[in-house]
């Protein structure tokens, strides 16, 4: 579903990011991407990007939660959160928490001329709260 290429806190998320780039050339591990719907890059000084298959660089996408949401799954993402600051930990649960990554995969990738697509945060969390919104209307 996923792949991270998770560096020393020393080394850049671009780092992780090339690599992973470089890893889904057809002369290295192409076919292994195939499957993949989130393409992550982190260490624990930067936390952690995401995209997609095939998303260069500079569309990796920093998940950032909000704190205003008030669904019952934004709350339980906010309570695993640690209390202590660990920025690679708080956003693999941000985005790994399994009904999270199971609605980011299956409301919020797209398909635009070929190319996959994945929703921003602020795309993400403005859903949920118009699906709330118009469930109560």
């Amino acid at each position: 579903m996923g792949i991270f290429e998770l560096k020393r806190s020393c080394v850049s998320i671009g780092e992780g990011i090339r690599q992973n780039l470089t890893n889904q050339k057809k002369e290295y591990i192409q076919n292994f991407f195939s499957t993949m719907q989130l393409v992550f890059a982190g260490n624990e000084a930067e936390g952690i990007k995401y995209g997609t298959i095939e998303t260069s660089e500079k569309y990796f996408l920093k998940w950032k939660e909000d704190t205003k949401a008030t669904d019952v799954l934004s709350s339980e993402v906010q309570n695993i959160q640690s209390s202590e600051n660990n920025k690679l930990r708080d956003g693999i649960i941000s985005l790994c928490q399994k009904e999270r990554l199971l609605s980011i995969i299956h409301d919020f990738v797209i398909y635009d001329a070929g190319t996959k697509k994945i929703a921003r945060h602020n795309q993400y969390f403005a859903n949920i709260a118009v699906r709330k919104r118009i469930a109560s209307d």
